[in-house]
């Protein structure tokens, strides 16, 4: 992008965006025509049958969710789409275009199999949280679990997490679900992130570090990780591996 951040592989300005892949929906627009990967999976599942296929490995991010590159606190014209979930540096697009159109990737589900919602935290500060009670000897030190008891000064509470309702295809969660829904709550957190990011760093990151979400991995925990440039490559890499390792699966396998 010019901007000398590896964003994903290079961007085509040299030709005007077709209509196929900005079909034309305004921001909180669903296309009922649209097909959806994947196109034969069944019907989408509530979340708690979304945590136990999690759980037992049978729930796995659909091809298109492992294409976004989604820099959390930027604008949704920052988020950008590579052409190929299999090459991590094949050309990228933005996830709305200059005229508000989203790209027809947002109208997929994230999940496969699709499901109707989701619950999602992000992992950094459930880390956080986890490390700051590590330190306490209160009353509920030695308590699994006891986090949210504790009230001791320096210790940190983890958010609860935030339900992503599906408004896709059959009551599927979309990209767009995701990233709609998720977007002002990561703003929103921006500051708990940073501390959490700059817990073992001295000095502590400053304000204007830029992170990353994911890849988009159908965690009940969000990833979020900090932009290093060049460095980023390496995240990249591994959302195409899984993607490689998804698409050679036989479908009985992935379900």
């Amino acid at each position: 992008m010019g901007d000398g951040r590896n964003h994903a592989g290079p961007i085509n300005h040299g030709r005007p965006f077709s209509n196929d892949e900005y079909p034309g929906k305004d921001i909180t627009g669903h296309d009922d025509n649209k097909q959806y990967y994947p196109p034969d999976n069944g019907v989408p599942q509530p979340a708690d049958h979304y945590r136990g296929q999690a759980n037992a490995g049978h729930l796995y991010p659909s091809q298109d969710s492992l294409r976004i590159r989604w820099p959390v606190f930027a604008e949704l014209h920052d988020i950008m789409v590579i052409d190929d979930p299999l090459d991590a540096s094949s050309p990228a697009k933005p996830f709305q275009a200059s005229d508000g159109r989203f790209h027809q990737v947002a109208y997929s589900a994230v999940t496969n199999p699709p499901c109707s919602s989701l619950e999602v935290g992000v992992d950094c500060l459930g880390q956080y949280a986890e490390e700051t009670f590590g330190y306490c000897e209160c009353e509920f030190a030695d308590e699994e679990g006891a986090e949210g008891a504790c009230t001791c000064e320096g210790v940190y509470h983890e958010p609860k997490p935030i339900g992503v309702m599906g408004k896709g295809k059959e009551g599927a969660v979309t990209i767009e679900d995701v990233i709609l829904t998720l977007s002002p709550y990561l703003r929103s957190l921006k500051d708990d992130i940073l501390r959490a990011k700059s817990y073992h760093l001295d000095p502590p990151l400053p304000p204007e570090t830029r992170f990353y979400a994911g890849p988009m991995i159908y965690a009940s925990r969000f990833r979020v990780f900090q932009d290093k440039g060049e460095s980023n490559q390496i995240n990249w890499e591994l959302a195409a591996q899984i993607a490689s390792k998804l698409h050679n699966t036989p479908r009985e396998l992935r379900k």
